[in-house]
């Protein structure tokens, strides 16, 4: 599976929601990245650690043995927007402000 970006609303703004499908050959972490650097138009390099906000380790553990089974969902927040993955499969970005 390909990733995949559907984008709802103005970037940058509130309201913003970024609905990223997660490709099979890529990690949650990478996936979480690409998919706020999009919603945000940043070069992913520009954005701050991702370890700043959670353990970029633990994450890719708990979500790449879930890929095998049922959905198990989990949210935090990074670069000031909220991260909601969803089954291992997809992630949603949307604005705090």
């Amino acid at each position: 599976m390909e990733s995949a970006l559907t984008q709802t609303g103005s970037t940058g703004t509130a309201g913003t929601l970024v609905r990223y499908d997660i490709a099979d050959e890529q990690s949650v972490t990478e996936a979480v990245i690409d998919a706020v650097a999009t919603a945000t138009g940043t070069d992913p390099i520009e954005l701050p650690p991702l370890y700043d906000s959670i353990d970029p380790d633990a994450l890719n553990t708990l979500f790449d043995r879930q890929r095998e089974g049922a959905g198990l969902e989990m949210a935090f927040f990074y670069a000031d927007y909220h991260i909601a993955i969803e089954g291992g499969d997809r992630i949603i970005v949307s604005a705090t402000e």
